[in-house]
């Protein structure tokens, strides 16, 4: 009888003892869980700023194209001017020289 209550106490041993590393195991689980949800997290937040950013540049970039159409558009006119001013010119300085 003394036999089988040692037998049955290193069975509640190792049963005690597989219960205690099912336990770390799973705190260990919940640990690495908890931690992987925190990264996760940050990466969440992380890509919600990068996104923001994007945004952000596809704007100026969209403000950049207006405003160098913009200029375009003025360095068009100002050719423009220009070229009718010398032409005058040219039709002055023409008379000019037919009155001599």
């Amino acid at each position: 009888m003394a036999l089988h209550c040692r037998h049955l106490r290193w069975k509640r041993e190792a049963y005690d003892e597989a219960i205690k590393r099912l336990e770390r195991l799973i705190t260990t689980a919940e640990k690495r869980e908890k931690n992987y949800i925190k990264e996760l997290a940050k990466l969440e937040v992380r890509r919600a700023e990068e996104v923001r950013i994007a945004e952000e540049l596809w704007g100026k970039i969209a403000e950049a194209r207006t405003a160098k159409e913009d200029l375009r558009s003025n360095i068009l006119e100002i050719k423009g001017k220009c070229d009718m001013e010398f032409r005058r010119a040219e039709e002055l300085s023409a008379s000019l020289s037919v009155e001599n």
